[in-house]
Parts: C-alpha cells; sequence; structure tokens
C-alpha cells in the first residue's frame, strides 16, 4: 500500500483470475483500489492492472510500491512468469517444474486505480457460455474445444501468435444452443505458443494453447 500527500491510499495486491497456464491451473493478476480520503471509504471498482494482453497468460505475483509517487502514477515492480503457483521440491505442489522469472516495472495512473465503478448495461444479444480447455494440449496432429451455448448465437474462433498477430480464423456462424466441437488442425500451425479465442456474439473468452 502507498499514502501519497493527498491522503489518497491505493492498495496493491495479488490475487486468482480465470486464466490458466499450460498444466490448467488458474493464475494470478495484480489488482488495484483506491480511496480518497486516507482509508476511511474505497472506491467500488476494482482494477486489474495486468490486464493488458502480454499478462494475459502470466502468473504475476509479489507486487512491490515504492512509498513515494508522483503526482499523476505509482511506481510498481513485481515477478511474472508463464506458469502457476510456487516450486516446491519437484513439483510436490504448485508449479510442474521450475522457470525463468521477470522482475517488471510498472507506473499505473492514480486517476486509472481511483475510477468510479459505472455500472454497464449488457447488450440485448449477450449469451452465456463456457469453453473448454482444448485437449490434448500440448498436441501435434489434432485438438478439441467444447463450446456450450444457453442460446443460439455466432460462433467463431481465431488463433494468435505470443506476439499477437492472427494466424487462423474460423468463422462457424449462428450455432444453436447446446455443446459444439471445434476441431483445430495442428498441422496448419508451426509448434510453438499460440492463444485461441472463442468468440460468441462479438464476447470474447482467450485460452493458451501449445502445438509440439
Amino acid at each position: 500500500m502507498v499514502v501519497d500527500n493527498n491522503d489518497k491510499v491505493f492498495a496493491i495486491w495479488s490475487g486468482v483470475t480465470t486464466f490458466r497456464d499450460p498444466n490448467n491451473l488458474m493464475l494470478r493478476h495484480l489488482y488495484g483500489r483506491g480511496s480518497l480520503n486516507g482509508g476511511t471509504t474505497w472506491r467500488d471498482t476494482i482494477v486489474d492492472l495486468t490486464s493488458d494482453f502480454d499478462y494475459h497468460f502470466e502468473e504475476c505475483v509479489y507486487p512491490t510500491v515504492a512509498p513515494n509517487c508522483s503526482n499523476d502514477t505509482i511506481f510498481l515492480i513485481f515477478q511474472s512468469d508463464p506458469e502457476a503457483g510456487s516450486f516446491i521440491k519437484a513439483a510436490a505442489q504448485g508449479q510442474s517444474s521450475p522457470t525463468d522469472n521477470e522482475i517488471r516495472f510498472m507506473k499505473p495512473a492514480k486517476n486509472h486505480i481511483l475510477q468510479v465503478g459505472v455500472g454497464i448495461p449488457e447488450p440485448e444479444n449477450k449469451v452465456t457460455f463456457s469453453v473448454s480447455q482444448n485437449m490434448p494440449n500440448p498436441f501435434s496432429d489434432n485438438t478439441r474445444i467444447t463450446v456450450n451455448l444457453d442460446n443460439p448465437a455466432t460462433l467463431a474462433v481465431e488463433i494468435c501468435s505470443m506476439l499477437g498477430k492472427k494466424v487462423l480464423e474460423i468463422n462457424k456462424g449462428t450455432v444453436n444452443r447446446g455443446s459444439h466441437q471445434l476441431i483445430l488442425d495442428g498441422s496448419r500451425l508451426t509448434p510453438g505458443v499460440y492463444f485461441y479465442t472463442i468468440r460468441v456474439n462479438g464476447q470474447g473468452i482467450t485460452k493458451k494453447m501449445i502445438v509440439e
């Protein structure tokens, strides 16, 4: 936590997300919340400070903030790596293998953390849906993704490289409610790490996959 000269308080912490690492363990991101009056009351909004695409599939932990901050920003360092949890005694718990860790620096804007929560009406075409992790993963031939829809909707899948470049897109058009299987052909992709985004009526869920 850090308190500036105007009695504004900023709390930064690491919390679990719905994103998962290659071992299907949930990753953590960094979150922030602010107070304008020394902590007496707090803003409604909790902000994901690591919501950028670069951090979607990174474990972001151990945030540390400088005791002094500028008029506009907070100085923050944290640790990130591509696997969830801690490596303890040959995968007894947490990570399945030790990985290289990155020490990152960030300057989140105070106003971004202090934003007031605003109710956003849901679009009329909003559909509740779920997306499975592709199986098998990693894969070299074919892999399967299951999408469950509560109502008819448009369905598409986009595949992007680690650099965010779209390499493949499959548009299924309008499909009925229920369970749908999407089969991806690994022979169309070079070995590496990719992100697939399932889009339903414009809404998206992104997950990570590995092609061997």
